[in-house]
């Protein structure tokens, strides 16, 4: 898809936005396929990363309705970004994206190894961290071999996790839990109860 440079959204995406500007934007775009299709193309375009940034901003708070529908046939693409190696800001904004879709179109092996690979990766942000600990949670869940790498690759992260990190761990042991995987409780002496 070409997209005029001077598209009406890429104007309103320069500069700095805040949180109020992004959910009224993301608002404007619901059921507007046009416009989330150039809203995603921009985020793609990392030529200007602040644009670019700021899309993923957006894109991450349409409502679940509207990604279901509109984003998820671009699951692949979205996938394939957040995991290039190209270095971008939108990393954690595309897990936000992904997390919300109601399940994953398919199950996408090179998806869960990159979360698996890059969960205990502290040059990796705090909230992608832990958008990854939830997503390769949701992934594993039909897959009990899977479940138990997860698990192992749980309990193997240090101590004194941040707290968003450490959060969505115990969230993922307790989900695995439920689902009959075994938990070392030896290795939590921080009181966390599962």
């Amino acid at each position: 898809m070409s997209l005029n440079i001077h598209s009406e959204w890429r104007q309103r995406l320069r500069g700095t936005l805040s949180g109020y500007r992004v959910r009224a934007y993301a608002d404007a775009l619901h059921h507007d396929e046009q416009g989330i299709a150039e809203v995603c193309e921009i985020m793609f375009d990392t030529g200007d990363r602040r644009v670019s940034r700021n899309a993923a901003w957006v894109l991450a708070h349409l409502s679940p309705e509207d990604k279901n529908i509109y984003l998820i046939s671009r699951y692949d693409e979205l996938v394939d970004f957040a995991m290039s190696s190209v270095k971008h800001e939108n990393r954690g904004l595309l897990f936000a994206i992904l997390i919300d879709f109601p399940c994953c179109p398919e199950f996408r092996t090179d998806l869960f190894d990159f979360c698996l690979n890059h969960i205990a990766d502290a040059k990796m942000s705090d909230s992608c961290r832990s958008y990854m600990i939830k997503l390769a949670t949701r992934m594993c869940v039909p897959y009990p071999e899977l479940a138990s790498e997860l698990v192992l690759c749980l309990e193997m992260l240090p101590p004194g996790l941040p707290a968003s990190v450490d959060s969505a761990r115990r969230s993922a042991l307790r989900e695995l839990k439920k689902i009959g995987c075994k938990i070392d409780w030896k290795g939590y002496t921080d009181g966390t109860v599962f």
